[in-house]
């Protein structure tokens, strides 16, 4: 009666693990519609995004089981040796090889085959074989179609794809994003010394050239280097050329839209000789500019 019990629990516990009504079995093998030749039971089989090993023979049109799983042994396609570790792929239904090609990845090797002088013997058996991880995630580095094997060198492996230098005052590669493409700060020349002082505003790139496009600019005027805004000694600040934006401190600060060639005019009158500073910001880059008013 004990033992009748004990196993009434067991059976019950075994139901509970699997209480979901929709589980089918588990990822260790799946079954397979072969749509073409026979396949012959150990044969590799495509099954589109990896490979598989059919488990029985499998008649043409006919459904069969195909182990996606697990650690298996194939004759090795040439005489190259291939490292513990290394990615291998598919060379026939029944060969494999360490060559690198898209798609045809079958899995990892598990023990290193060295480099052979044959694959058969005198009667003209296989007798070199290399053991595979079937489908083990592989453990690369892929640039366009290239497959670095590991411990590869990556020299030579780059295609199309932009690198920036980053070694301190080294030139960057023609591919890279290069200073006259990246706004700097932007300049602000004054006229002569006047009460009315017309300053002409010009967007750069980081090469200092100029940057000829539309550009989101803020322009305050300070009485010192860097300064918060102020109408401190100032009558009135006009911008002109481009589209005003919206005036945050009238006659001190404004953001501005500038012309199309990146450039603006700001007419600034003085109430009384002395200094003040306009600062103009470009993104994250500010420029200021002392002012001098004199009559």
């Amino acid at each position: 009666m004990k033992k009748l019990i004990m196993c009434a629990s067991v059976g019950l516990i075994a139901l509970s693990a699997f209480a979901a009504g929709n589980f089918v079995h588990d990822s260790e093998s799946v079954a397979y519609l072969n749509p073409g030749a026979a396949v012959s039971s150990g044969n590799l089989v495509d099954l589109g995004d990896r490979y598989g090993v059919a488990l029985a023979d499998i008649a043409s049109n006919a459904t069969g089981t195909v182990q996606i799983k697990g650690v298996w042994s194939f004759a090795r396609a040439d005489t190259n040796a291939i490292a513990a570790g290394a990615a291998v792929f598919y060379n026939s239904a029944t060969t494999v090889d360490g060559i690198a090609t898209a798609d045809e990845y079958v899995g990892q090797c598990t023990e290193a085959a060295a480099v052979c002088d044959a694959l058969t013997n005198s009667a003209g058996d296989t007798i070199k074989y290399v053991k595979i991880d079937l489908n083990v995630p592989q453990r690369q580095c892929i640039v366009g179609t290239d497959v670095l094997a590991p411990g590869g060198d990556l020299t030579g492996k780059i295609n199309s794809i932009a690198v920036a230098t980053v070694t301190d005052g080294a030139a960057l590669g023609t591919t890279s994003v290069q200073p006259a493409d990246v706004w700097g700060a932007p300049t602000a020349t004054p006229s002569p010394a006047l009460l009315e002082n017309t300053v002409a505003i010009q967007a750069k790139t980081a090469a200092a050239g100029d940057l000829s496009e539309f550009r989101l600019i803020r322009v305050w005027t300070s009485e010192t280097s860097m300064g918060a805004a102020s109408t401190n000694n100032i009558e009135t600040l006009v911008l002109s050329t481009g589209t005003a934006v919206d005036t945050v401190t009238a006659h001190a600060d404004y953001r501005y839209v500038t012309a199309t060639d990146g450039s603006a005019v700001a007419t600034i009158t003085g109430t009384a000789v002395g200094t003040n500073y306009v600062m103009v910001s470009d993104g994250s880059s500010v420029s200021a500019t002392a002012i001098t008013f004199v009559e």
